[in-house]
């Protein structure tokens, strides 16, 4: 098959993945329904606050890794065709932003859900590991010393801004 197709058809299928509520199917069994407890998000801390550690675990986990795979997938795509990766930036974007807004605007939810954080970690981390790690570093230090999940995100985020502004 053509790898432009492939391509192609890697954008509504990371969408669609995106759109997998993995806060909702890991608590399933526990008789809580996410969107009406806590803080009515789907996200790992209102699971951690809802249902508990290792339903929490699972849903950080699984949201992160919907986040890359589609990036893993578009990275080998593009090897295979476009061996100079400054062809591949604009796909990358795409693919990242599209499983990002699959997880905030759930196909399976009526088009509502989280907030992205985990799937967008997950991006990050297919896309620039060593970004990873520090966003994650900075998360945890501002999620413990401030114990606002939210907070510790949106802090994580200006800095990724910042060190991106800094680069250009």
């Amino acid at each position: 098959m053509n790898t432009d197709l492939l391509l192609y058809m890697l954008v509504p299928a990371a969408f669609l993945l995106g759109s997998v509520p993995f806060g909702l199917i890991f608590t399933r069994g526990s008789g809580v329904d996410l969107r009406s407890t806590g803080s009515r998000n789907i996200g790992a801390t209102n699971v951690l606050r809802s249902v508990g550690k290792i339903p929490a675990i699972l849903t950080l986990l699984f949201d992160g890794l919907k986040g890359a795979v589609p990036l893993i997938m578009c990275r080998y795509l593009l090897s295979m065709n476009y061996p100079e990766l400054s062809a591949g930036e604009l796909w990358m974007s795409v693919i990242g932003l599209t499983v990002v807004l699959g997880h905030m605007y759930s196909v399976f939810l009526g088009f509502e859900g989280g907030k992205g954080v985990a799937t967008g970690i997950g991006v990050i981390a297919a896309y620039s590991p060593s970004v990873s790690i520090i966003l994650i570093i900075i998360w945890i230090l501002v999620a413990i010393i401030s114990k606002y999940s939210s907070l510790a995100a949106l802090v994580s985020v200006a800095a990724l801004g910042r060190e991106r502004i800094e680069d250009g």
